[in-house]
């Protein structure tokens, strides 16, 4: 810069002075555009920067920089596991078996899990359906629906053997002829201990019951009128009981099997004679129909 001073004792100076102004900055240099390092930018080094990492603290995958997940541990990721809590199988991490509406139509294949639909997304068509399409209706009104029923236009014969297939039937012989009195089966006076000669009729009694898994009967136990009425009705009901878990010991499943004590109010003699007052102390089987 140029410019007019003063010399000693305020006079003028006539010749030109060159005055230069000299300026210092002192602190680190900055480069040209001062930005975050590369830890900055990427902290969890996973690729995914920082202003598009939704968990920048969490290594994790293109795009959004988070840890994909497997919660039910069948190889199949979250982002893709259309059954995320249950293990299943790829492509979609769903079991295969799953089938709620019993439509043929299992997994996430099945769009109305819960709805009886048609192939191939299970879910209802739009078209209109007769009553013998439907896998929930019953066409010959025997209580087994379509779905269950192996003969869908005849009726279940209720006899209490095989009636869960929607079939009729006829009850084998073997177990018609054990209906009624169980001959064979005593107990000792007034008690409910069986006698040692019941075990024959017993085991033969467990035996075809056995061979009949879908039979459910009831044994009832009987008194002669002898006695208080409220006494015999309990006898009656300890010694139907004892029948009973005698057959389960010998193998029939305790929930196909009841008892019934009925005392001395079912007779099937007079109890004026001592004949007719031991036939009524008797024991009966029931087949138990639907």
């Amino acid at each position: 810069m140029l410019s007019h001073r003063r010399g000693v004792g305020g006079g003028p100076v006539h010749h030109g002075e060159l005055v230069l102004a000299v300026g210092a900055r002192f602190g680190p240099r900055r480069g040209p555009a001062d930005g975050p390092g590369p830890s900055e930018a990427d902290p969890d080094h996973d690729g995914v920067p920082t202003e598009l990492d939704r968990c920048p603290r969490e290594r994790g995958a293109q795009p959004y920089g988070c840890p994909i997940l497997d919660r039910d541990a069948d190889g199949v990721h979250d982002d893709r596991d259309g059954c995320p809590d249950l293990p299943g199988l790829a492509p979609d991490g769903c079991p295969t078996a799953i089938d709620d509406d019993g439509d043929g139509i299992t997994g996430s294949a099945d769009r109305c899990p819960l709805q009886i639909g048609d192939a191939p997304d299970g879910c209802p068509s739009s078209r209109p359906s007769s009553p013998a399409e439907d896998p929930a209706s019953d066409v010959d009104g025997d209580a087994v629906i379509r779905r269950n029923d192996r003969c869908p236009t005849q009726r279940e014969t209720r006899n209490g053997y095989a009636d869960d297939d929607g079939c009729p039937d006829e009850m084998p012989p073997e177990i018609a002829e054990l209906e009624g009195v169980v001959s064979g089966i005593g107990f000792e006076s007034a008690s409910d201990e069986l006698t040692p000669s019941s075990r024959t009729a017993l085991q033969h009694l467990a035996d075809v019951l056995q061979r009949n898994p879908g039979v459910r009967c009831e044994i009832v136990g009987h008194t002669d009128n002898r006695g208080a009425a409220e006494a015999n009705r309990a006898l009656s009901t300890r010694r139907a009981e004892r029948v009973v878990t005698a057959l389960v010991e010998r193998g029939v499943p305790r929930e196909r099997l009841s008892a019934r004590g009925a005392g001395p109010d079912e007779p099937l003699a007079s109890n004026a004679s001592a004949a007719g007052r031991a036939i009524n102390r008797r024991v009966e089987l029931v087949i138990l129909r639907e």
